[in-house]
């Protein structure tokens, strides 16, 4: 993933606190992504997996 530089200070306390706080959020953004995408990955392979006896069919192709 692409560094985000969003926010730059002259360098005073307050704007590196903003800094390291942003930094922080976008972190935490990123890692829910890839938590939300895991999960759905996994409903996507349950309902494959699912038995054909279910009346599902999935074409994975459209």
């Amino acid at each position: 993933m692409a560094a985000i530089s969003g926010i730059e200070g002259s360098g005073s306390t307050k704007s590196v606190e903003l800094a390291m706080e942003y930094q922080a959020r976008v972190l935490k953004m990123q890692k829910d992504a890839l938590n939300m995408q895991g999960e759905m990955a996994l409903e996507l392979i349950n309902a494959v997996a699912a038995p054909s006896s279910a009346g599902h069919q999935i074409d994975v192709r459209a």
